[in-house]
């Protein structure tokens, strides 16, 4: 496992040590913020759709054709929100 480093508000990500992992000094996101944590939550995503079959589970499809709103409230990186988006560009 890489080493961890905290940034605060000044530290610069490229001063950061290779192969050191970033953080944000922030209490209300504790997780890595670095390029291994967006693949990792990506990678999930993939892999949650592939279990569900698809992006969602609800009988939705024809208002999700017509264009309603939908709510992206904690997914991560945006990608689910990027694939609905593709899918159903209304």
């Amino acid at each position: 496992m890489a080493p961890v480093t905290v940034m605060s508000s000044t530290t610069s990500v490229d001063s950061v040590p290779e192969g050191y992992r970033t953080f944000k000094g922030n209490a209300r996101y504790i997780l890595p913020t670095d390029q291994d944590e967006i693949d990792r939550l990506n990678f999930q995503h993939y892999i949650i759709r592939q279990l569900q079959h698809g992006n969602y589970n609800a009988p939705i499809e024809d208002s999700l054709t017509n264009g309603i709103k939908v709510l992206d409230a904690g997914c991560g990186t945006g990608r689910w929100t990027i694939d609905m988006a593709e899918d159903y560009p209304a």
